[in-house]
């Protein structure tokens, strides 16, 4: 198939029938299969004819609800500001419609999510759900802003690096077009977060079989897994948005999101939705941290390849501790390493054979040792030998401003591509951190995270001590201070940080009180002795200001601090 296009923008395509999908029994989608990529995009059909009997442009790509080849396709789909929409109606609304009810008052600018499940949800293996996004509408919103202006494109760079997708202007409803409409197995995640009213959750998209599909929720790049993070005991909901958005802007990888509004039904096969029961407050649908080329791009392993055993490996650092204390049954993974407080386990592969763990373990050790050894500052024998530095340096610069105080403990990951060296991240998990936290002193703006020490650090973390023996390399401090007063100069100024937090106070300004209406502000607590939080108020306005006020004066103290290290 040629698209007619000028050579230079000539793309080749395959197109085949497509497969029957399971959103509505008896509908099938056209399948797109990308030469260069050598994937499959579902639901779509290029150059074929439209709903109204033309035929569609060599560039537009129609979504179809059945094949019909050379035909006129009266069930082509349409597209929302969100991508395509599904196949079929909200199945958790009455078949009468929604007049006169409170599910057909309810609006928001965020998207809204329905989960429905026949059983409980559980930890672990996941389990069978209906899933249901809206696809939403957008309005124009009034601007004097000149098309093609500098502040438009400014703007338009801005949203490129956005690591927070959602779109501005937008009305989504339950009674909107899906942007996804069917079957999806879920669990619940997280450790400490357990304990908490408000759940996590991992879900995964299925096809009709239970196999997973990989597919572009909410106009994230395309996968099959993906988290509903639960922003709970962190009363701004913007903790996790703000470090991911500042890890981002040091040019890291870190999960994208958009912020949704939750309504679950668990254990509730064949019921309709309620706002008044069902609702659940404002989430975080995001990318989970996995190998992938959209995700942590590092190569793929082969196990039956018992030679190249040098990447791609992705970890998570853990502590021993924590581990014991936070116990949720789970399965543990297989580990790399287990030496002091500190557990290292494998993310990927989540089989890995027995050279690839004999490698990855002997590189654990050579590089504690090189790290330990009288020669450990030098850049051919020494650690640097072993570990991608400047990563490390933005790490602990990033562990430092938020003051995450389980950033050397826990959820903290590494990966290794193949040939290369060790890297530090990509960040995750910020709901404690930023000041948020009254224990081990998370609170105070000062003094150095990694220097306190309490039974955290010691005691939990095998990764303070690396960086104890880290900053005691002049170069290495020099490359933590020069990298510093560039971020300061540039993505992490007052002004980028303000900006950021204005924005999402735009964003959630609408949807928090209905969030708080569900959990309110003033019985948000850890459920856990070891782990109180800090009080900022009763309002959530009073939240946001308190994490601004606490962020710029942490970086205050550092622009004098970090020179000295």
């Amino acid at each position: 198939f040629d698209t007619g296009l000028p050579r230079a923008a000539r793309m080749r395509l395959l197109l085949r029938r497509g497969a029957a999908e399971e959103e509505e029994e008896g509908e099938v989608i056209d399948e797109v299969a990308w030469v260069t990529e050598d994937e499959a995009t579902l639901g779509y059909s290029v150059g074929r004819p439209s709903g109204d009997g033309a035929r569609t442009t060599a560039t537009a790509m129609v979504p179809l609800l059945s094949a019909s080849p050379g035909k006129t396709n009266a069930k082509a789909l349409t597209f929302g500001p969100l991508g395509p929409h599904w196949p079929g109606e909200n199945p958790f609304l009455p078949g009468g419609g929604l007049r006169g009810t409170r599910e057909a008052a309810f609006k928001s600018n965020l998207p809204l999510a329905i989960v429905r499940t026949e059983h409980a949800i559980p930890n672990d293996p996941k389990t069978e759900s209906h899933l249901w996004i809206s696809g939403c509408t957008e309005y124009a919103a009034s601007s004097r802003r000149r098309s093609g202006s500098v502040d438009e494109e400014e703007e338009r760079e801005r949203e490129k690096r956005s690591n927070v997708k959602n779109k501005a202007n937008l009305i989504c409803t339950l009674g909107d077009r899906p942007a996804y409409n069917g079957p999806a197995g879920i669990e619940l995640r997280g450790r400490s977060s357990q304990r908490y009213p408000k759940k996590q959750y991992s879900f995964e998209f299925w096809d009709g079989a239970g196999d997973g599909i990989e597919l572009s929720p909410l106009g994230l790049p395309a996968e099959e897994d993906f988290i509903l993070g639960a922003p709970y005991v962190d009363r701004s909901l913007m903790r996790d948005a703000l470090a991911f958005q500042m890890y981002s802007d040091m040019g890291r990888w870190c999960p994208r999101m958009q912020f949704i509004e939750l309504f679950m039904m668990e254990n509730e096969g064949g019921s309709l939705v309620s706002v008044g029961r069902h609702y659940k407050g404002i989430y975080v649908l995001k990318e989970k941290i996995k190998r992938g080329s959209d995700r942590v791009a590092i190569t793929k392993m082969d196990p039956l390849n018992q030679t190249d055993v040098t990447g791609g490996y992705l970890l998570v650092l853990s502590s021993n501790s924590h581990d014991s204390m936070l116990n949720t049954g789970e399965p543990p993974k297989e580990k790399v390493l287990d030496e002091g407080p500190a557990r290292v386990s494998y993310v990927y592969p989540k089989k890995p054979t027995a050279p690839q763990q004999s490698y990855i373990s002997a590189y654990f050790k050579d590089f504690q040792q090189a790290l330990w050894d009288d020669g450990f500052a030098n850049p051919q024998t020494g650690y640097a030998k072993y570990i991608d530095v400047d990563s490390w340096v933005d790490y602990f610069l990033h562990t430092e401003m938020t003051k995450n105080l389980d950033g050397y403990i826990s959820s903290v990951y590494l990966h290794k591509d193949r040939g290369g060296k060790l890297v530090a991240g990509p960040a995750w998990d910020y709901n404690l951190a930023f000041g948020q936290a009254t224990y081990w002193n998370g609170y105070y703006i000062e003094p150095w995270d990694f220097t306190y020490i309490g039974p955290n650090q010691k005691s939990y973390s095998q990764m303070v001590h690396w960086y104890y023996r880290l900053l005691q390399d002049p170069m290495f401090t020099r490359k933590v201070a020069l990298r510093y007063r560039e971020l300061r100069r540039s993505v992490w100024s007052d002004g980028q940080v303000i900006g950021y937090i204005n924005k999402y106070k735009s964003l959630l300004g609408q949807s928090q009180g209905r969030n708080f209406q569900s959990w309110p502000i003033n019985q948000v607590s850890t459920n856990h002795k070891y782990i109180p939080i800090k009080h900022w108020g009763n309002s959530w306005e009073e939240n946001v200001q308190g994490l601004q006020t606490w962020l710029l004066q942490r970086l205050n103290w550092m622009d004098e601090w970090v020179p000295r290290l």
